[in-house]
């Protein structure tokens, strides 16, 4: 599933080479950015081949996107060594009257993408909803507040640099939703708002800026083979 970030709505095209020029542009799709979305654009493409490097960009008249590029998983029988890294919370909000962010400047992302991985885990939350940076940050309830976390993210180089150089796993955990975030429990805050209703609006959210794979019925959880001697397994204990 590949993504971006629209400027404006409108249509948008995707193209898919197996070279990093696109003089052998194997795909061309169609896809809608749209104001519902956060202009986030996502599309999935079927049936490429095993073990082969794909570079992606996407187009809107005579601009272009910055070029993506990843490599697929071997086949489930196929013998080889994987190579990847995970790491998790990151936050880029800012101190009161600073203009870097606090913590850090998301070095992490960057030694991960000089490692040259076969793909990459983002481990959990992946925005800070009620960040921990001293000041007073209002808390991200609504689906425009959350929306805005992930942008602030993402405008960190490192971090959009490592999306586009490897496949990328998205994962939550509870800071997407709230702190020690379950469905059942309410949040206060501004009046009450229902857990069921809080998870629905991190939902949106997550899967506007994270290509995933979400089921009403399975949440998160999936798994990933790579080859005969790795799978992945995604548990969601944030939707169970």
């Amino acid at each position: 599933v590949l993504w971006a970030r629209a400027d404006q709505p409108g249509e948008t095209r995707l193209e898919v080479a197996t070279d990093e020029d696109f003089t052998k542009v194997i795909r061309r799709l169609k896809v809608e950015a749209s104001a519902a979305n956060d202009l986030t654009v996502q599309r999935r493409v079927d049936d490429l081949q095993s073990s082969t490097r794909y570079w992606y960009r996407f187009t809107s008249g005579a601009a272009a996107s910055d070029v993506g590029t990843f490599a697929t998983a071997p086949k489930p029988n196929d013998e080889g060594t994987i190579q990847y890294a995970w790491t998790g919370d990151y936050d880029a909000e800012r101190a009161i009257g600073e203009t870097e962010p606090f913590w850090n400047d998301f070095e992490v992302f960057g030694s991960m993408e000089a490692e040259g991985n076969d793909f990459n885990i983002g481990l959990g939350d992946t925005i800070y909803s009620d960040s921990e940076v001293p000041g007073n940050h209002p808390v991200a309830l609504t689906v425009e507040q959350k929306w805005a976390k992930y942008e602030l993210n993402l405008g960190e180089e490192p971090l959009a640099d490592l999306r586009g150089a490897a496949g990328f796993y998205s994962h939550w955990d509870d800071h997407e939703f709230i702190n020690d975030f379950s469905p059942v429990e309410s949040v206060f805050s501004s009046g009450t708002i229902d857990g069921h209703e809080l998870y629905e609006r991190g939902v949106k959210a997550f899967t506007d800026y994270a290509p995933v794979d979400f089921t009403s019925r399975d949440g998160l959880y999936r798994t990933r083979r790579w080859g005969k001697n790795l799978e992945l397994f995604f548990l969601d204990e944030r939707s169970f």
